[in-house]
């Protein structure tokens, strides 16, 4: 057994386990909070007879911060493995998913065949990737401000066509909404 291997997965271990504590936590302190609601209500709210038809309320605005909350996007996930600075034989993988605004551009990434978006996107994630350092590649900082720089060097680089059919909503300046870092693994 190669013991270098073991502090990797220990700390693959603990990532995976604190993940689900939080996912936990916010199940329980969601239900909780719904609880609290219902016992703060002292009268249940009156029913309209049924000639009064209650309007719809149109659902609450959700912000990036609720739990579950998807805005309308298609991820691309790209996996790189890069060599890690000042390690010998040491390696990143490192697994992203890319939150397309625009649906036409998510799928012509997504599909099979290459597509040069696609390749664009590959080089500029490999680019800032390679160039982060060692200390970088352990700095959860770092980290965000590379999901930044990616999320920006695509808005640059990938500019989108007008569509050409007359009814089609316009297309998104900035495509790109966010990176998301979705497996980050050290080899040394």
């Amino acid at each position: 057994m190669d013991f270098k291997k073991i502090p990797v997965f220990c700390g693959i271990g603990l990532i995976v386990i604190a993940s689900g504590a939080n996912t936990a936590c916010n199940f329980f302190n969601k239900s909780h909070s719904d609880d609290s609601e219902e016992a703060s209500d002292e009268h249940p709210p009156e029913k309209p007879a049924a000639s009064e038809a209650a309007p719809k309320a149109p659902p609450p605005a959700a912000s990036n911060n609720d739990v579950g909350f998807v805005e309308e996007t298609t991820p691309v996930t790209l996996t790189n493995i890069v060599n890690m600075p000042g390690s010998k034989g040491g390696f990143l993988k490192c697994q992203i998913s890319i939150m397309v605004i625009d649906e036409e551009l998510g799928k012509k990434m997504n599909a099979e065949a290459p597509s040069p978006e696609n390749a664009v996107a590959k080089a500029i994630v490999l680019d800032a990737l390679s160039s982060m350092t060692e200390e970088d590649i352990f700095d959860n900082e770092a980290r965000q401000v590379l999901r930044e720089n990616i999320t920006e060097k695509l808005n640059e680089r990938i500019r989108l066509k007008p569509s050409t059919e007359k009814k089609a909503p316009p297309r998104p300046a900035r495509p790109f909404k966010d990176v998301l870092i979705t497996e980050w693994a050290v080899q040394r």
